[in-house]
């Protein structure tokens, strides 16, 4: 995970939102000097709106086509001359463009308290909320042979040039009834800083943080579902893909940085520290069909065998193919199955000195050692 809020890592599977930052800041390229473990592909660090010593109130509010609204609230308020509390709220809902039954609702919270503001000693109390409720998407069915039988391969008709089944964009192949994406985060955040001159500052940050990814979502020709039935007509029998992952990490960051001069050599450096323990937890959902859609009658998929028999658990969740039924009643039972479980501990340290030589020659010398350990149980 390359995503930092604030300069320490932000872990966890969670949707982002943009109502409580005050600017992104990108680092293309390798940066594992910079922001050890992770890909060799960048980092992106998501800076937070503070509180600040002057009131204000903004305020915004968006709608739109397809169901869609927005509206956000950002006030900050002077508490007498060096304290500062400011809060952030969002709202919004609406249909995804061009998807029949695709909608979501969501609202978010940042609140931040800062004490010591523009003074030498400030701290910074944050609190950030995001709960996030939608209807997942796993898009449309790219089967493009049926097996009528267990040694012919016809294609299914029609489907485009490429080989691709034409159906219409906007179908949609999971059960309201049903299907279900809920991601929640919850992050406290405590920055507290100190500067002793220009040579000497320190910054030391602790989080703790909580999210959750929760979904059930109906895959299309799951397992080659796809079949024709007795009527000429094409069918799918819906597949399920599942996930309940809760994820608690711990994460501090210590830094010392300042600037000075060395015969006429201007030197910023940074020298610091960082501590993270995550608790990543994962489980799948078993779920039986006791009243949905019926599969039709001599439905054959292309696997060259019928779904499961009409009397079975999990008979019904079929639907056409080119106009798939997303209201479709469903009644059943979800269980969720036994946690696997995973927990990280990693620490780093790192120098780093950007030494002017020039007005137009700088010299970027860094250095830092990880220590990665994961241990856990399946």
């Amino acid at each position: 995970n390359n995503i930092f809020g604030d300069g320490i890592r932000d872990t966890g599977g969670q949707q982002r939102e943009v109502f409580n930052l005050e600017q992104i800041e990108v680092v293309k390229g390798p940066d594992g000097v910079y922001s050890g473990r992770g890909s060799g592909g960048g980092s992106i660090n998501l800076s937070s709106k503070q509180p600040t010593l002057r009131d204000h109130s903004r305020f915004s509010l968006g709608a739109g086509t397809d169901n869609y609204v927005r509206g956000t609230i950002d006030q900050n308020w002077a508490l007498g001359e060096t304290a500062g509390l400011r809060l952030n709220l969002m709202g919004s809902s609406g249909d995804v463009p061009g998807r029949d039954a695709v909608d979501f609702e969501k609202w978010g919270l940042g609140l931040s308290l800062g004490a010591g503001l523009g003074t030498d000693t400030s701290m910074v109390f944050s609190y950030y909320h995001l709960t996030a409720d939608s209807m997942p998407d796993y898009g449309i069915p790219l089967f493009t042979k049926l097996n009528p039988s267990a040694t012919s391969t016809a294609p299914v008709r029609p489907r485009t040039e490429s080989g691709i089944l034409d159906v219409p964009r906007n179908s949609f192949y999971g059960l309201t009834a049903r299907d279900y994406l809920i991601n929640e985060v919850d992050s406290f955040t405590f920055d507290a800083r100190h500067r002793f001159s220009d040579a000497v500052n320190i910054r030391s940050v602790t989080r703790y943080s909580e999210t959750l990814n929760d979904y059930i979502v109906g895959n299309p020709a799951d397992g080659g579902y796809v079949g024709l039935a007795a009527d000429g007509t094409y069918w799918t029998k819906r597949g399920t893909k599942t996930r309940y992952n809760p994820v608690d990490t711990l994460a501090h960051v210590t830094d010392v940085f300042g600037r000075f001069s060395t015969g006429g050599i201007l030197h910023n450096y940074d020298v610091g520290v960082e501590y993270s323990q995550e608790r990543n937890s994962n489980a799948s959902y078993s779920t039986y069909t006791t009243s949905g859609a019926a599969c039709p009658t001599g439905l054959v998929t292309v696997n060259g065998t019928p779904p499961t028999a009409a009397s079975a658990l999990g008979a019904g969740d079929c639907t056409r193919l080119f106009a798939p039924t997303p209201n479709d009643p469903w009644t059943g039972v979800i269980n969720r199955g036994p946690l696997s479980w995973s927990d990280t501990e990693s620490i780093g340290v790192y120098a780093f000195d950007s030494i002017a030589l020039t007005e137009r020659l700088i010299l970027n010398l860094g250095v830092r050692y990880d220590r990665y350990a994961v241990e856990g149980v399946n």
